[in-house]
Formats: structure tokens, C-alpha cells, sequence
């Protein structure tokens, strides 16, 4: 996917960058803590994501406080993983609140569509439980040293 030119250069950044607050804020004529300053950071966020991507890189990118931070591998690790739980979370709830849907009121047509969603993701969900509780933690090197018996 090729970007499109935009007020943010993009050719210097590296994982671990900060673009700051004020650069924002001057690229998209905003102000800090308004919504419009969350919508073009947001917007800013994922047009430096694309350019890595039109580069051959994938990385992430967060918003701390008001700048933008493209995180090193190490910081990505992390939060990948809590965003992952979070989406998981929320597909879980998703799936609650199409199982209290009442049927009655449902025409043929969405009953079938209704049904199958609710088999495939009923699935899903299942098969996501039983590799977490299949997949053992790899071992872990000792921190302490084993004590060892005299005699």
C-alpha cells in the first residue's frame, strides 16, 4: 500500500522514535487534549505504521502522554501481547451478547446467519481455551542456584 505525502516525514523514523506533542500539533493545526488532537494523532499513528509498512518493516505505534512513540521490539512485545488479551476479551463478550439475543424475534433469514456466527465463533473461542490450557510454559532457566548437600 503506498502512503500518500503527508505533514509528518517519515523517512528518519526508526523503532524507538518519539514524534512529539508540538509536531502534531503543528502538522494538523490542533491542540493538545481536544478531540480533534486524539483524531489526528491517531491518524498520524497509523500513516507512520503504513510507511513502515511501504518500507518492509511492521511496527507499532502508541501514544504516550501526547507523543507518538514507535516502540522498539522489546516494548512491542508487551503490548502486542495485552492488545491480543484485549481482543480476545472482547470477541469473548461479543459472543455473551449473541448468545442473549432473543430468537423469537430474529427473521429466518438472520436466524440462519445468527446460528452459524454463533457456531463458528462458539468455536473459535473454544479452540483459543484449550491451546491456552495445552501449551505449557517453556522452562525457564534456575535464578538461584540449587543447593547442594554435604556428606
Amino acid at each position: 500500500m503506498e502512503t500518500t505525502k503527508y505533514p509528518i516525514q517519515t523517512d528518519h523514523l526508526v523503532k524507538g522514535s518519539i514524534i512529539p506533542a508540538q509536531t502534531i500539533e503543528r502538522a494538523f493545526n490542533v491542540q493538545r487534549g481536544t478531540d480533534a488532537y486524539q483524531l489526528a494523532a491517531m491518524r498520524a499513528g497509523k500513516y507512520i505504521e503504513d510507511s513502515f509498512e511501504d518500507r518492509g518493516e511492521l511496527v507499532t505505534v502508541v501514544q504516550r502522554r501526547h507523543d507518538l512513540v514507535v516502540l522498539t521490539d522489546d516494548e512491542a512485545v508487551g503490548h502486542n501481547a495485552r492488545q491480543f488479551r484485549v481482543g480476545i476479551r472482547k470477541a469473548a463478550r461479543s459472543h455473551r451478547r449473541a448468545l442473549a439475543v432473543d430468537r423469537a424475534q430474529i427473521s429466518p433469514v438472520r436466524l440462519q446467519e445468527h446460528d452459524r456466527n454463533l457456531e463458528v465463533n462458539g468455536r473459535i473461542l473454544s479452540a483459543i481455551r484449550t491451546a491456552k490450557r495445552e501449551i505449557l510454559p517453556s522452562p525457564r532457566p534456575r535464578e538461584t542456584p540449587l543447593r547442594l548437600r554435604s556428606g
